[in-house]
Order: structure tokens, then sequence, then C-alpha cells
């Protein structure tokens, strides 16, 4: 994205900070995008139980 906002001031003659600031302010955020399932990623039940084994909870 810098990169981008970096070729966008030499392309149009303006190389300073204030411009790539405001060009990258302006800019929407690229949403991150992670798996919410994953076979290795457990279910938070599983976890809550084995800890509250551990512990002796008996929640």
């Amino acid at each position: 994205m810098v990169e981008e906002a970096a070729k966008a001031a030499l392309d149009l003659g303006v190389p300073t900070y204030r411009f790539l600031r405001r060009y990258l302010e302006r800019r929407p955020a690229v949403p991150l995008t992670l798996p919410q399932v994953d076979p290795l990623i457990r279910q938070l039940t599983l976890y809550r139980d084995l800890i509250d084994r551990t512990t002796g909870d008996p929640t």
C-alpha cells in the first residue's frame, strides 16, 4: 500500500511526506482475512473443559 502511494506521488510530481500521509489516510484499510475455522483450532469449550479438569474447578 505504501509502495502504491509512493508511485502515485512520483507520478503526480508531489513526492512529499504530506502527500503520502494524506493519500494513505484517504485509502480504506485492507481487511485482514483470517480463517474462522481450522482443523488445528479446537472449540473453546474443549479448552475450558481441559482447564476445569486441570484446576479441579467443578463448573
